[in-house]
C-alpha cells in the first residue's frame, strides 16, 4: 500500500470554506459528502490517501505480468441489489451500477465438512439439512426466528434509523421504518445468538462454528457475545443480495467521490486534518498542514477517540471518551494480499472462500479468501488472480515489539495462512508470484486508525442499537460517523451513520440560516 504526501502551503489562510467538511473519504464520509453535494451544499473531504475509499480502498502493485490491484480490506458487498440499501443511494444521487447477485454467495470449510452461503432462503434450507444433518427440527426453529428479525431490521435499515435517541428528531427518523416485527426485535434487545440457539435446543459444534465465523467476520464477535437483533441480521443479510463488484468494493467508493464532484465538492487527496477547530464552544473548521478549511459543520469519520485526539482533548467531549472506553476492544486485522497464477485455484473456486476451523472450545482460525473474477483486468493481469486473506488479530499485541520479533511475528503468521491455504489448494504456494502483508502497524500507518484498529466495535448487547455511541457530539457542528458510532461497522453499517450525519448537518445548517436570517428581519 502506498499514499503520497502533498505539498504543503506553510502560510494559514483562510480561503477554503464550505458549508461541511468531511474527514475521511471511507464510505460513510463519500455518503454524507455525495448526498450534500446533490443538494447543494458546498462540501469538501480530506482524505490522507491519495484514493477514496478508507478501508475499503484498493492499492496497486506491480509486477512483470501486469499490475495487480489488492482489495486494502472490505470486500463482500452487500445492499446493491434493487431496493438495497445502497442501491436506493445511489438512486438518491441518481446515479447507477447494476451488479448481479452472487449464489452461493460464499463457501465455508469447517474442519473436515464444506457449507455454503446460498443467495435465497429456498437455498439455504436445503443447505441446512445437507451441511449440518441432525436437530432439523430445532434447527428449523432457530432460522425461523433469525429470519422474522432480520426481516424487520433490513426493513428498517433502509429508513436509516437513529439510535441512541437523543431528540425528537431521532425518535421521527427511526419511525419511518415502522414495522409489524419491531416489538419482537425490542423484545430481544438483551438477548444473544447463543441464547437462541441453546433455546431452540441447537448444539450442533459445526453449526456453531459456521454461525461464529459468519458473526466474527460481521459483527466482530461470535455468538456467546452477538446480540441477537444485529447478529440475526448479519445471519440473513445475504440472503436480501450479494454482489461481487469488478474492481472491488473501491469501484463504488469512486462513484460516490465522482457524484462528489459532479455536483461541485471536492475531495483533497494527500491532505491529512491535523486538529478540529473549535472556537467558542463550536466547531469553526479544520486545520491541516498550515492551511484552515472553514465550515460550520465539521464531519469525522475518524474513529471517536482519534477525532477527540483531533479536538486537543476538549473537555466537553470528556464524556464520549468515557463511553468509547467503556465499549469491547476493536480487533486489529492481518492481511494476506497475494498476486497467484489462474491454475492455482481449483474451477469451482467461488470468489468468497471461508475457513473456520473449530474445536470443542470454538473456533481456532477464521481466515476469509476473497479472489477476484477470471478476466477482471483491474485486479490482476489475464491469467492471474488477486486474493486478499483476512483474519482477526488483537491490536495492541502488534506494538511494543523489536524489528526483529515484529518480523519474525509477520512470519509466523504468513506460514500459518499459506499452510491452510495448500491443505485447501494444493500446489497453491507454488503458482504465488506477488505476496505482501499487512498488521495493525500497517493500518495505523495508512489509516490513521489509533493501534490500527479496523472492523468497528464488537456489537454486544450493551454497545450496540440503545448502547451505541450516537452520531452527534456536545460540540455544536461537530458530527460523527463511521464504524465506531451506531451502528456500526461494515459497509452497510457506515453508510448508515455517513447518512445520518449527512441530515442533520442539513437541517443544523438550516437553523442557522433562519437564526440569521433572524437577525437580519430585527435590525
Amino acid at each position: 500500500m502506498t499514499a503520497l504526501t502533498g505539498q504543503r502551503r506553510t502560510v494559514a489562510r483562510d480561503d477554503l470554506s464550505a458549508d461541511v467538511t468531511i474527514i475521511g473519504a471511507g464510505f460513510a464520509g463519500l455518503v454524507a459528502g455525495a448526498l450534500l453535494s446533490k443538494d447543494g451544499l458546498k462540501v469538501r473531504l480530506l482524505e490522507r490517501d491519495i484514493h477514496p475509499g478508507g478501508c475499503a480502498a484498493r492499492y496497486q502493485r506491480k509486477h512483470a505480468a501486469g499490475t495487480f490491484g489488492f482489495a486494502v480490506g472490505a470486500t463482500v458487498c452487500a445492499g446493491m441489489e434493487p431496493g438495497g440499501l445502497l442501491h436506493n443511494i445511489y438512486r438518491k444521487l441518481g446515479i447507477s451500477r447494476e451488479l448481479p447477485n452472487l449464489d452461493p454467495v460464499m463457501r465455508l470449510h469447517l474442519n473436515d465438512r464444506q457449507a455454503f452461503v446460498p443467495g435465497t432462503r429456498g437455498g439455504w434450507a436445503q443447505e441446512l439439512e445437507r451441511a449440518f444433518p441432525g436437530e432439523q427440527a430445532a434447527k428449523r426453529h432457530f432460522w425461523r426466528e433469525v429470519q422474522s428479525i432480520a426481516d424487520t431490521m433490513h426493513y428498517v435499515a433502509k429508513c436509516f434509523p437513529v439510535m441512541p435517541f437523543k431528540n425528537l428528531h431521532d425518535v421521527l427518523d427511526t419511525a419511518r421504518g415502522a414495522h409489524p416485527g419491531a416489538l419482537k426485535v425490542l423484545m430481544n434487545l438483551g438477548q444473544t445468538v447463543s441464547q437462541l440457539l441453546e433455546k431452540s435446543g441447537v448444539s450442533d459444534p459445526a453449526h456453531r462454528a459456521f454461525i461464529d465465523g459468519q458473526l466474527l467476520d460481521s459483527m466482530q464477535i461470535v455468538s456467546s457475545g452477538c446480540t441477537l437483533t444485529n447478529g440475526a441480521y448479519a445471519l440473513e443479510v445475504y440472503r436480501y443480495g450479494a454482489q461481487y463488484v469488478p474492481g472491488g468494493l473501491a469501484t463504488l467508493a469512486e462513484d460516490l467521490a465522482d457524484a462528489i464532484a459532479a455536483n461541485g465538492g471536492q475531495i483533497h487527496y494527500a491532505t491529512r486534518a491535523k486538529r478540529i477547530i473549535i472556537e467558542n464552544g463550536k466547531v469553526r473548521g479544520i486545520e491541516s498542514h498550515g492551511r484552515n478549511f472553514l465550515s460550520p459543520v465539521v464531519i469525522s469519520t475518524a474513529p471517536v477517540p482519534d477525532t477527540i485526539a483531533l479536538t486537543n482533548h476538549d473537555q466537553a467531549l470528556s464524556g464520549l471518551q468515557r463511553q468509547f472506553e467503556a465499549m469491547p476492544e476493536i480487533w486489529g486485522a492481518f492481511t494476506l494480499y497475494i498476486g497467484v497464477k489462474d491454475s492455482a485455484l481449483p474451477s469451482d473456486a467461488l470468489r468468497f472462500e471461508q475457513i473456520t476451523d473449530f474445536d470443542d472450545h470454538g473456533i481456532t482460525e477464521n481466515f476469509l479468501i476473497s479472489s477476484s473474477a477470471p478476466g477482471d483486468l483491474s485486479r490482476a493481469p489475464l491469467g492471474y488472480r488477486s486474493i486478499t486473506i483476512s483474519t482477526h488479530v488483537r491490536a495492541a499485541e502488534w506494538f511494543g515489539l523489536s524489528e526483529a520479533d515484529y518480523h519474525d511475528k509477520k512470519r509466523a503468521f504468513e506460514s500459518r495462512i499459506l499452510s491452510r491455504l495448500e491443505q485447501l489448494f494444493p500446489g497453491f504456494t507454488d503458482q504465488i508470484v506477488l505476496l505482501e502483508s499487512g498488521t495493525p502497524r500497517t493500518f495505523q500507518r495508512f489509516t490513521l486508525h489509533s493501534l490500527g484498529r479496523v472492523g468497528g466495535m464488537p456489537q454486544t448487547t450493551s454497545s450496540a442499537a440503545f448502547g451505541a455511541i450516537h452520531h452527534t457530539t456536545p460540540i455544536p457542528g461537530l458530527l460523527l460517523a463511521g464504524e465506531t458510532v451506531f451502528p456500526g461497522q461494515g459497509t452497510l453499517g457506515v453508510s448508515v451513520s455517513g447518512f445520518n450525519a449527512y441530515r442533520t448537518a442539513k437541517r443544523f445548517l438550516g437553523r442557522q440560516l433562519q437564526t440569521r436570517r433572524g437577525h437580519m428581519m430585527s435590525r
